[in-house]
């Protein structure tokens, strides 16, 4: 095998994510001592607080919150001064108030419900939901209570309303009569300061005043009844049946007036997606037999009607649409004749079309991976991900930016990707993945094959161990994850580069969070002021600097990642400080960090190298 040589590498100066290596993992609290499992599970975030459930061993699990340090993470419970019941796991919450967090927890057949603000003195039961309720649903908080969908042995599901007190918590009625009672409530959406929401054929919308019966289909969809929003300043729309085979398409104004678009028969099958003013919905004409799926667009400022594109409804079928952040198109899901296709629209018929990815294979599957946070599909950098099953092949994740040679299999290093949780970071999300060979690994991307970065192993060095996201505060990211069999499956924080999604063009390299322009071959023009010479090396490893900066901590990490080297130098101006001096049989790329009081002065890389 040839030896690498001195030539090969040169120093470059970059903010390399020190989450890339494993001992970054800090070990928040054992709260199942030993090797078993905590069964860590995430309840929410308010503030700089995480909560979560846990059991540590004493018996079910309890309410658990942790700012990530370790000595202020602790158990909320199990029993609360003067309840005569246990926390317990706590399920559903919603954030309200903007500085509590209102849960749910199951005692034999009870419901019970509380609130915190993270401490156990600001922990307080206010009710229980008697035997047999149950199914505490699409909690959503509004105008200082939240509202829940709660099942009641007389009346089934029902809306229900808290403000965080027992009298206070009760049935949301608008009257008294059992045929306007409001009855599996669901779509729980906020538009022009009014929470609007669906139950079965009924439209309604609260105010600050009272409940509001808005719309009602003559015929019971309550799919058919799901506001679709954009903006607050923008219409809403929702797709009212009006006969047994045709349904029309209403527009809801900031005030809650209405309007329907087209006062003559028509067959909305769906709307696909709102944005921008842009609404794209689908319909089938019944005018003339073979009938047709119509695919249009509606421009919400002008009212404006465009037929996009026809399909024939014996070969085709409309699957989902959507839109994502940073790409003002809408993406569509087409079934064709024999295959599923991918669109991408504008909002005009030119700008309609199928992007052709895979010309001539038989794709059995697509899928948009839906983004609550977001309120659309997933996408970064412009790009959708999406799930596809090609020629009978695994289900594998691709993103798009619309075009077809900007679509391509997400990858990493040539392996393929796939994850179903993620969290949002920066301009990119966080998500986990599963390889046979490594376990699973945390990955970062900016929604690119080039910009996704492999952050960290669960259990480094082996093929088990598993990673679940809790959350990311401060640019901390918790998890349950397990690095050795010591632990189990225990609580975790992981020091986050606020910069990880900084991806520089060629020509260029990363520093602070942006990208700078430097002449790579001298190690004398560096932006803090110091050198590290001479790179690659073959044994002594030196930095210089230009000006006095006392004492300092160095750290020098592994090619696997390992602390190599941790300790507090001094550096004055003029001085030659040994950083290093390696060994023959440590040949590899080193990463060196310098700081001071806190701040990162360098982060660099370096070889050692050997003729």
């Amino acid at each position: 095998m040839k030896k690498i040589t001195s030539r090969l590498l040169i120093l470059c100066i970059l903010s390399f994510p020190l989450i890339q290596t494993t001992e970054a993992q800090i070990l928040i609290k054992d709260i199942y001592p030993g090797s078993s499992n905590s069964n860590i599970a995430f309840s929410g975030i308010v503030g700089n607080k995480l909560f979560f459930t846990a059991n540590d061993g004493s018996g079910s699990p309890e309410l658990w919150v942790s700012d990530r340090e370790i000595d202020s993470t602790y158990m909320i419970g199990p029993v609360l001064p003067g309840v005569d019941r246990p926390v317990g796991n706590a399920s559903q919450f919603v954030v309200f108030r903007d500085s509590l967090l209102a849960f749910t927890t199951s005692f034999y057949d009870d419901v019970n419900l509380y609130y915190t603000n993270g401490t156990l003195e600001g922990t307080q039961y206010f009710k229980t939901l008697p035997k047999n309720r149950s199914n505490i649903d699409e909690l959503v908080s509004y105008n200082d209570k939240f509202y829940f969908a709660g099942r009641d042995d007389e009346h089934g599901t029902e809306l229900w309303e808290s403000d965080g007190t027992e009298s206070g918590t009760h049935h949301s009625l608008y009257s008294t009569s059992s045929s306007d009672r409001i009855n599996s409530p669901r779509n729980f959406k906020i538009y022009s300061n009014k929470l609007w929401f669906s139950s079965y054929s009924i439209l309604w919308y609260l105010d600050e005043l009272s409940i509001h019966k808005v719309a009602v289909s003559k015929y019971v969809n309550p799919i058919f009844m799901e506001l679709f929003t954009s903006t607050d300043s923008e219409p809403a729309y929702f797709v009212q049946n009006h006969n047994p085979d045709f349904r029309r398409l209403v527009k809801v104004n900031p005030d809650a007036s209405m309007e329907v678009i087209d006062s003559t028969l028509s067959n909305i099958t769906k709307i696909l997606a709102y944005k921008k003013q842009n609404l794209t919905y689908s319909e089938t004409n019944t005018e003339a037999y073979p009938y047709t799926g119509n695919l249009k667009s509606l421009n919400a400022s002008t009212g404006e009607i465009s037929l996009l594109s026809s399909f024939p409804t014996t070969q085709s079928y409309f699957g989902d649409g959507g839109w994502i952040p940073d790409n003002d198109n809408t993406f569509l899901t087409i079934r064709g004749d024999n295959s599923w296709e991918l669109w991408i629209s504008n909002g005009s018929p030119t700008g309609t079309n199928k992007i052709d990815f895979v010309a001539g294979s038989t794709i059995q599957l697509i899928n948009f991976i839906r983004d609550k946070e977001n309120g659309g599909f997933l996408g970064a950098s412009g790009n959708i991900f999406f799930n596809a099953i090609i020629d009978g092949s695994d289900s594998e994740i691709w993103i798009s930016d619309g075009t077809v040679s900007g679509t391509e299999r997400f990858e990493f290093e040539g392996q393929p990707l796939s994850f179903n949780t993620f969290l949002h970071y920066g301009n990119g999300i966080i998500f986990k993945e599963y390889q046979p060979l490594h376990g699973y690994e945390l990955f970062y991307t900016d929604g690119t094959n080039a910009g996704t970065k492999l952050l960290a192993h669960s259990t480094p060095g082996t093929s088990y161990g598993s990673i679940y996201l809790l959350g990311i505060i401060s640019d901390t990211l918790f998890m349950r994850t397990s690095l050795s069999t010591e632990f189990g499956d225990e609580l975790y924080a992981l020091p986050l580069d606020p910069c990880l999604n900084v991806t520089c063009p060629d020509g260029q390299v990363s520093y602070g969070c942006g990208c700078i322009t430097t002449d790579i071959k001298d190690n004398k023009a560096l932006p803090s002021g110091l050198s590290i010479y001479p790179n690659p090396t073959r044994s002594s490893l030196y930095i210089s600097s230009i000006s006095d900066l006392g004492s300092v901590m160095l750290r020098i990490y592994s090619p696997l990642g390992g602390l190599l080297k941790q300790q507090q130098i001094e550096i004055n101006a003029g001085d030659r400080n040994l950083l290093h001096e390696f060994s023959p049989d440590q040949q590899g790329l080193y990463f060196v960090q310098i700081m001071k009081d806190g701040q990162t002065l360098l982060n660099a890389k370096a070889l050692m190298a050997v003729d």
